[in-house]
């Protein structure tokens, strides 16, 4: 099976870093997420993206910020009181505007 093919149920590929996102009881799981969502980290994921979705590598980054960004020195996985939106639909709009530069 290629490695960028789509995944079925009956033909997961293992080889995948998010497959450890499958691995474990509900702690190890939610360990596994939380560390993979640290910038480094990351990028280890994105680099999984396969050649087609290469400009999609910038949205994921914005996104990502957006939703566990650095408070007091640590990644914020709590649930924000004013759930603004807009922070997510700005990062889209960033990244439709810079793949219609590219092409």
């Amino acid at each position: 099976m290629d490695r960028y093919s789509p995944v079925t149920d009956s033909s997961r590929d293992d080889r995948g870093t998010l497959q450890k996102w499958y691995q474990g009881d509900y702690m190890d799981i939610a360990t596994t997420k939380l560390g993979h969502m640290d910038k480094n980290n990351f990028e280890e994921i994105i680099a999984e993206f396969p050649a087609p979705f290469k400009p999609a590598k910038k949205v994921a980054r914005k996104v990502r910020d957006v939703l566990f960004p650095i408070w007091d020195g640590a990644l914020f996985t709590g649930t924000f009181e004013d759930p603004d939106i807009m922070p997510m639909i700005e990062a889209f709009n960033a990244a439709a505007r810079d793949s219609q530069k590219e092409n």
